[in-house]
């Protein structure tokens, strides 16, 4: 009997953990990190302040939770995404953030502007870091499948690509371009970045995605 008390009581507070991050992730797409309040996120989760205090300390942990469940789900759909080795699911995992961006512009604008590029440093790191072990884990995948040479320096070719992403995702939440054109120039950067690494049995089809990603680039600045 106990037991089952228990596993009632940790469902339950699980749920008001989840109804919480769902909360959030509305108030964020709608008012942004630094105007919402924890009293906000709880009165939108049907639960009280100290409730939400109870669970997650911050209103810094909540967000952070809101963004690491979000990675989660991201980095789901791309391990389920047909598409063929690792190299191509680079690209694969660039359009499917994109897509992303795309249905939910205010909460990725929201992403970047108050947690990746914010004032709290602490904070930004630990959005960022994930997201860059991300994708040097997609590097390094592309690297063991015989996309990419085995001398890539793995680190240092993920960073380079967090840099296109991160570079396109400032000006597309600035409002400097759309997000068609944020997806065709990462997808042209990570082209002529890779291309730089390929194996002899990737080149050619690295080529071809060069070729289409700079029409694609061409067509999106139109």
């Amino acid at each position: 009997m106990d037991a089952v008390v228990t596993s009632r009581r940790e469902q339950a507070k699980e749920d008001r953990r989840r109804r919480l991050m769902d909360a959030a992730h509305d108030l964020l797409r709608e008012v942004g990190g630094e105007t919402v309040t924890v009293q906000a996120i709880a009165e939108r989760a049907g639960v009280s302040a100290a409730t939400a205090y109870n669970l997650f300390g911050t209103k810094t942990a909540i967000l952070a939770g809101v963004y690491d469940q979000d990675l989660e789900r991201f980095e789901a759909r791309v391990a389920q995404a047909d598409c063929g080795g690792g190299v191509e699911r680079i690209f694969r995992a660039m359009e499917i953030a994109a897509d992303l961006y795309r249905r939910d512009p205010g909460f990725y604008r929201t992403m970047m502007t108050d947690g990746l590029a914010g004032r709290d440093g602490a904070f930004a790191a630990a959005i960022r870091q994930p997201r860059v072990r991300f994708w040097r884990r997609m590097v390094e995948a592309a690297v063991a499948e015989g996309g990419l040479r085995p001398e890539t320096d793995v680190e240092a070719l993920g960073a380079m690509l967090v840099h296109v992403v991160g570079g396109g995702l400032a000006d597309w939440a600035g409002g400097a371009i759309s997000v068609d054109r944020l997806e065709a120039e990462s997808l042209f950067g990570f082209a002529a970045l890779l291309a730089g690494f390929a194996s002899d049995d990737a080149r050619a089809s690295l080529r071809v995605r060069l070729e289409a990603a700079n029409r694609a680039v061409s067509a999106a600045r139109s």
